[in-house]
């Protein structure tokens, strides 16, 4: 019944948000300059449901027909109880992300990305990775920006252990796989989806990570916009490194202001 009240008000939240935005507009094409934006998220469980979690983003690019660099840091924290008993942390997890695209408006363009994470509930102390592509646009119109990459990356992950313990450190060579596809619905609304897929050059069957998040956002003002997220992120290998599940998703309602 908890599962059947949370996915009736997640549909209800994804309806209010549509009814949104008054006369502001979002532009779904890529802004020459600056852009610099910051988002607060949160749960919407309440009742009988006790978890509570929260999630930050801060990002910031310039784009010119030369060339794109992108920044992103994102926090995220999750804690629970069961009946009265005291809160326990459940999730807690910090990304950053840096990234430059060649000739960003082009067919094909060259791109370097770089990044590093921890997570509580996956049980990573530190990831760090690194590497270069291409992507190729197969779409650039005025609603609509389609996009497939290739990129190969060398990631090091150091696993979370308990104190007493020596920490294990895998090293690997992923292939990294995007897809994006953005759309502008009308005038205040957008929404967006991004997919990585990415597997290991070596027994890619059995060591892979899919990071998958799409978007909707309703512009409230030409700065403020409403947002509703969901994200789902996969690692093979979280179980092994003492991880209660290798899935690790979540659906958050927040503000976006740009600036």
């Amino acid at each position: 019944m908890i599962v059947r009240r949370h996915r009736r008000r997640v549909a209800a939240s994804l309806a209010a948000l549509t009814l949104v935005g008054g006369g502001a507009r979002l532009d779904a094409q890529a802004t020459i300059g600056w852009q610099r934006s910051a988002q607060l998220s949160a749960n919407v469980w309440y009742g009988a449901a006790h978890t509570r979690v929260v999630s930050s983003e801060v990002e910031m690019g310039h784009t010119d027909s030369s060339f794109s660099v992108r920044a992103t840091m994102r926090f995220g924290y999750a804690d629970d109880r069961e009946d009265n008993g005291p809160r326990q942390v459940t999730a807690r997890s910090n990304e950053v992300t840096l990234g430059a695209d060649y000739r960003p408006f082009d067919r094909y363009s060259p791109f370097i990305l770089a990044g590093g994470e921890s997570s509580f509930q996956q049980r990573i102390a530190l990831r760090t990775s690194a590497g270069l592509g291409a992507k190729r646009t197969l779409l650039h119109k005025n609603r609509d920006d389609l996009s497939i990459s290739l990129a190969l990356l060398t990631e090091r992950t150091v696993a979370l252990e308990p104190p007493d313990s020596s920490a294990r450190i895998a090293t690997r060579t992923r292939w990294s796989w995007r897809f994006r596809y953005r759309r502008q619905l009308t005038p205040t609304l957008y929404v967006s989806h991004v997919t990585f897929y990415q597997p290991a050059v070596e027994h890619a069957a059995t060591r892979y990570t899919v990071d998958a998040t799409t978007s909707l956002e309703a512009a409230i003002t030409s700065a403020v916009s409403l947002t509703a997220t969901l994200r789902d992120r996969y690692d093979s290998e979280s179980r092994s490194r003492g991880a209660p599940s290798d899935n690790d998703g979540q659906f958050l309602l927040g503000l976006r202001a740009r600036f």
